[in-house]
């Protein structure tokens, strides 16, 4: 959100397409897997108990999302619906096709 109201309000930007694409593999994420996947990478098991001492919830922050096309409706309502986003900015919502490169309107 920073960066869009930066865009918005010093930019003067006026459309904002939020786009995600089929076969996404954030799309099956789960907290456990990435926290593994740090642990194998080389992150110090402190360094996630200290994350989760602060307040982070990796099953949450890292979840994934089962439909792309509501994960993009979630997204164009939080954007729309920001309160200190100007309300004359258009907000649409976008699939691309990860093969095509076609794009499939699915929010206004």
């Amino acid at each position: 959100m920073r960066s869009l109201l930066i865009a918005v309000c010093e930019l003067g930007v006026e459309d904002i397409m939020i786009v995600a694409h089929t076969n996404c593999g954030a799309q099956h994420m789960s907290g456990e897997g990435m926290v593994s996947d740090m642990l194998r990478l080389g992150v110090s098991a402190d360094h996630i108990k200290m994350a989760h001492h602060c307040g982070i919830d990796f099953d949450q922050w890292l979840a994934g999302f089962g439909d792309t096309e509501e994960a993009v409706r979630k997204s164009v309502d939080v954007v729309r619906n920001h309160p200190v986003m100007p309300p004359h900015v258009r907000v649409a919502g976008f699939i691309m096709n990860s093969e095509t490169g076609e794009l499939l309107r699915v929010a206004d």
